[in-house]
């Protein structure tokens, strides 16, 4: 190809004029007889005499085309996986901010506003201004309460120190502190030492997403969370006696669902749902260590 002929010649001839040059690789886009190209990968021998200089080539030309078209696609589709890759953590990034506002706006905001009232409430009535105050600062502690909760919820678990099993029996003592729930961790022949440290992460997420979707939704008593690794996959099965769903109806989209599908995904998991009406519901996730 004219626009590699330059290239492959200064190559060529600058080889030739170093003593201790031997071989020579090119590659290049090489005319057909048809006027098609193909790609073509040499390998020049130079031989040379006791002086240094060169007296002859062997030259092995390969045709590389299909594997050059191949490399090509390949890295054709990981540009695309990588962009719904970032697409996929931006969703859930968003899905968890819309969440973040919906709990700020739903509790936050009407407990401080509820306070508020009482204050102003309390600068107006004079004699009853103590007991006004009284309720309005009850009310300030169940903001900072609140607070804390999402802050806890937000921050990233200290896994590294505490290990996964150990996160997840606290996340489920914090939640069975103010709820009428009873959580089973169960690990089967789980060894989390072969786990990346952001698939212990995801794990954490999604095992924390899905107690909260349960907390919400599901009017639930008993949740057992099942982690179990079997040869190179790892298994979680998160269950619940709740009154379970009618996916033909409620689908299987839910912001809780969707930032669980889009974690695992992320990874090259797979996660499938079963439940009916009354029957409770089973998330079962499971993807590969490597």
């Amino acid at each position: 190809h004219p626009d590699d002929r330059e290239k492959v010649m200064d190559k060529m001839e600058a080889a030739l004029k170093i003593e201790h040059i031997s071989t020579i690789q090119n590659e290049y886009r090489f005319r057909c007889k048809d006027g098609t190209y193909k790609i073509i990968t040499d390998f020049f021998s130079i031989l040379r005499d006791s002086d240094g200089k060169a007296f002859r080539l062997l030259i092995s030309m390969h045709d590389v085309t299909e594997q050059r078209h191949l490399q090509q696609q390949l890295a054709e589709k990981e540009a695309v996986y990588q962009r719904q890759l970032a697409r996929t953590v931006l969703d859930t990034q968003e899905n968890e901010r819309k969440k973040l506002a919906e709990e700020l706006h739903d509790n936050v905001n009407q407990l401080l506003g509820v306070a508020k009232l009482y204050i102003e409430h309390a600068i107006s009535n004079e004699q009853i201004r103590d007991g006004l105050l009284k309720k309005s600062n009850e009310y300030i502690d169940k903001v900072i309460s609140e607070l804390r909760t999402l802050s806890k919820a937000l921050a990233p678990p200290l896994l590294a120190e505490l290990g996964l099993e150990h996160s997840l029996s606290s996340l489920a003592e914090t939640i069975e502190e103010v709820q009428p729930l009873t959580i089973r961790i169960d690990l089967v022949e789980f060894d989390e030492s072969k786990l990346q440290d952001g698939q212990k992460l995801m794990l954490y997420r999604i095992i924390q997403e899905q107690l909260n979707n349960i907390v919400k939704h599901a009017q639930a008593s008993d949740v057992t969370v099942h982690l179990e690794q079997m040869e190179n996959k790892v298994m979680l099965t998160i269950t619940d006696d709740g009154k379970g769903s009618d996916l033909s109806v409620d689908g299987n989209n839910g912001i809780g669902l969707r930032n669980i599908r889009n974690r695992i995904e992320l990874y090259q998991g797979k996660m499938n749902i079963e439940t009916a009406p009354g029957k409770g519901f089973v998330l079962n996730v499971e993807f590969d260590l490597e």
